[in-house]
């Protein structure tokens, strides 16, 4: 369908691998091509260069080989820029253009495909100018020297600018890297921005929309020709977060914590002495490869799940499917009770389990993720390994450390650490620790404190905003968690009752226990529910209301004496003393 009938084979010139001593600026201005192409958008809104991420299937489209001799698409251009394999920009140019070519070939001139490579083709010539331009109009510089520590130390200004955008990818590596005590990511929410179609909402309050990725790619194009200008970015960033979500949102709060290390970090980087290890630098631009690389969210697919599993792609050599598979069938120690896997294939179902989705902030299933991996989302290891560990996570969090399902989520995360060490040794494994309400306690009183502190100091007019639900300005981790980006809004259980939850595949015979007491002893419980009830009557009886506590005249009961008539009527009297007292000895528990 819509394909030319005669071709003429095009060929690719053989290149070489590229040599140490060839200069720096053709790497560099490969890739900052790469990057505006990649982020260029057509005019319908929708990235250019997204019909050409990969050629058609050999078994879907075999046509397709018997007429183009040499495919080639974007996955294998990026896959060739991260091994230096371009020897000059021009080869490099061959390779965009062979794409190109090759859908001009293929499809008739009145398809889809084909008018998206007549469009990517007048982008890509645009951006080949603007970018060959500036090479041509400066004498050629050397290669940049490393000195002890990795940083580039040379004299002329073009690597100097270069030093500042090493310092830029770092700062914003750090960023993305940064967790709570928890070891819960901060950065997920702010990566990709939510279309307007998701959340139509934002774009009405937020004129001036940003994400991270967007910095990224400022950075990658050499937009920022000063830190002044990446400062008013950062700002803006945390600016639209706090703009849009209540002060009392994780996400307003997260945006804080953000904004203060950043703060701390731009000093620390921006000190005389400061140098940045050689095998950071190769870390760092591996990180925001991966945030430019990362899709926007286009049909709200966080929770869409996918159980048709494809058996072909159980036989794909690709380091995604061979771990997703390896997970799947991971056997359990009694052939009898299934795969290790079976009780997190599905998300808990919301009428059965709607504590499950107050509790947990980025619920995720291996049948999500079966999906993301159909669709191309996952583009390193890494962010399906985050997807995979967010799995075990909230399989910990959610249930009682002797029910089978935290059994097994411990049992997965060992089997996942393991496989991913095997396929890929520089792949990060991040196991966040389950917290507990106390350091939650403490962790709201001292946010409390902060923001307090913050208010004292803040004299600016606030502006109104209405009242909305906590919901995040990017998709994930996110993610992500690091990598899923899912809206939030949610909190800890903190109930008498803790069920168990699990796929409702096999599930028929099985009787769903409760319990009074979670991770933690009934004693423990108690005691943070005591101080919960003392927090609020103490509040109370605190009130201050010009100058006057209203609450003085209710601590005790009148006296009967006095006030006979009052137990004529008040059949059950009480006073907040007696209400403390009571609390102190858990008798209202």
């Amino acid at each position: 369908m819509g394909k030319k009938e005669d071709s003429t084979p095009t060929m690719r010139t053989p290149r070489r691998r590229l040599k140490r001593e060839e200069t720096y600026d053709q790497v560099d201005m490969c890739q900052k091509l790469y990057d505006a192409l990649k982020a260029a958008k057509d005019s319908n809104g929708k990235s250019v260069t997204d019909p050409f991420i990969r050629v058609p299937s050999r078994r879907m489209d075999a046509e397709y080989y018997n007429k183009i001799s040499d495919p080639i698409d974007f996955t294998r251009i990026n896959q060739r820029l991260r091994a230096v394999e371009y020897s000059s920009f021009s080869d490099f140019c061959k390779d965009i253009e062979l794409v190109i070519s090759n859908a001009h070939l293929y499809y008739e001139n009145d398809t889809a495909e084909y008018l998206s490579a007549t469009e990517l083709q007048k982008v890509y010539h645009e951006l080949k100018a603007e970018h060959e331009n500036p090479l041509d109009s400066v004498e050629p510089s050397p290669s940049p020297n490393f000195g002890e520590k990795g940083v580039a130390m040379s004299s002329s200004a073009g690597i100097a600018g270069a030093s500042d955008q090493t310092k830029f990818e770092h700062i914003l590596a750090l960023i993305l890297t940064l967790s709570d005590k928890q070891g819960r990511l901060l950065s997920p929410l702010f990566r990709v921005l939510l279309t307007a179609k998701e959340l139509p909402d934002y774009y009405e309050i937020i004129s001036n929309p940003i994400d991270l990725k967007t910095i990224a790619t400022k950075i990658r194009l050499g937009s920022y020709k000063s830190w002044a200008a990446f400062d008013e970015d950062i700002q803006l960033l945390v600016n639209n977060c706090k703009k849009f979500n209540e002060p009392s949102s994780q996400i307003y709060k997260d945006a804080v914590k953000i904004y203060a290390f950043y703060e701390q970090k731009k000093a620390e980087i921006l000190a005389p002495k400061f140098v940045i290890d050689k095998s950071k630098i190769a870390e760092n631009k591996r990180l925001i490869n991966a945030l430019l690389e990362q899709k926007e969210s286009t049909d709200n697919s966080e929770l869409s799940e996918d159980s048709e599993e494809d058996e072909e792609t159980e036989k794909n050599s690709n380091p995604l499917w061979v771990l997703y598979w390896a997970v799947r069938n991971l056997p359990n120690d009694k052939k009898s009770q299934g795969n290790v896997a079976q009780p997190f294939l599905e998300l808990p179902n919301k009428q059965h389990y709607p504590d499950y989705y107050d509790e947990i902030a980025n619920p995720m299933s291996l049948y999500v993720i079966n999906k993301r991996l159909k669709s191309g989302y996952y583009n390193t290891l890494q962010y399906l390994v985050d997807d995979l560990l967010l799995i075990c996570y909230n399989a910990r969090c959610y249930n009682m450390e002797s029910s089978d399902f935290y059994r097994a989520a411990c049992k997965l995360e060992k089997f996942i650490t393991k496989k991913t060490r095997e396929l890929d040794p520089t792949v990060s494994i991040n196991i966040a620790e389950v917290p507990n309400d106390v350091d939650e306690e403490m962790a709201e009183e001292e946010e409390d404190d902060e923001e307090e502190e913050d208010e004292e100091e803040d004299h600016t007019p606030k502006l109104d905003r209405k009242k909305r639900a906590h919901v995040s300005i990017a998709e994930s981790d996110n993610n992500d968690s690091e990598s899923s980006f899912i809206r939030l809004g949610s909190k800890r259980r903190k109930k008498n009752e803790f069920s168990e939850f699990g796929s409702e595949i096999g599930k028929q015979n099985l009787i769903v226990r409760q319990h009074p007491q979670g991770r933690k002893s009934i004693e423990e419980h108690q005691h943070i529910y005591r101080n919960k009830l003392l927090r609020v009557l103490n509040t109370v009886k605190n009130y201050n209301l010009n100058g006057r506590l209203i609450a003085e005249p209710l601590l005790y009961v009148p006296d009967p004496k006095q006030f006979p008539d009052y137990y004529a009527k008040v059949k059950k009297p009480i006073d907040l003393t007696t209400i403390q007292k009571n609390v102190e000895d858990l008798t209202v528990i």
